[in-house]
Parts: C-alpha cells; structure tokens; sequence
C-alpha cells in the first residue's frame, strides 16, 4: 500500500515537471504533450508484456529477482544514454546572463506549483 502511495506521488511530480518544461520550451505544445503521452502509454504497455512475460516463466520469488534486474539494467541504460547522447540546445533558448527572464502568468502558476509541491 505504501509503495502504491508513493509511486504514485512520484508520478504526480513527475507529470506535473513535463508539463512544465513542454510548456517553457513553447513551441508545438500540443504535438509534443500528445508524444509524451503516447510515450508514457506505450511505456506502459511495454512494462506490462514484460512483466507478464518473466512472472509467468518463473516462480513468484526468483521471477520479482528477474524482474528487478531487469528493470535496474532498462534503469542504468537509460543513464548511460542520458549522460553521452546529448542534444544541442536551440539558440533561442541560450541567452545572456545580463536579459531578465519575464514569464508569463500561465508559466508563473505551473513553476509556483512545482516549488510548492
């Protein structure tokens, strides 16, 4: 019970952040939420076929063992690929330390929530 309390508290943080930073980056707000969403789902889906697929070919006990490794090694990839693969950033995005940075109150609201939260 406590796990599913937490988990998802950290979906709730984690969804309330992409929509913070898709809605900072501003440009085709709706195509890159809808991939986002559709990335999450297919995630999903996908974690869902796995683990059907390790539990029902092992015991409970050794099957949650391959299970997590499983999990911690898609968890250490996804680190590696973070850490060397990186993008450029756009240029409108890179500014000078000297422009003060005006938000509007739509993005005021979602970074107050994230502080708060």
């Amino acid at each position: 019970m406590t796990a599913r309390v937490l988990s998802a508290i950290a979906s709730i943080f984690l969804g309330i952040s992409i929509y913070g930073i898709i809605a900072d980056t501003n440009t085709n707000y709706a195509q890159q939420l809808g991939r986002f969403s559709s990335n999450s789902n297919l995630g999903g889906l996908i974690g869902v076929g796995l683990s059907f697929y390790i539990l029902s070919n092992y015991e409970l006990l050794p099957g949650w063992k391959v299970l997590y490794t499983v999990c911690g090694a898609a968890a250490l990839l996804t680190l590696l690929y973070t850490l060397t693969i990186r993008t450029a950033e756009p240029k409108r995005l890179v500014k000078s330390q000297t422009q003060r940075v005006v938000l509007s109150p739509e993005k005021r609201r979602i970074w107050m929530m994230d502080l708060l939260i």
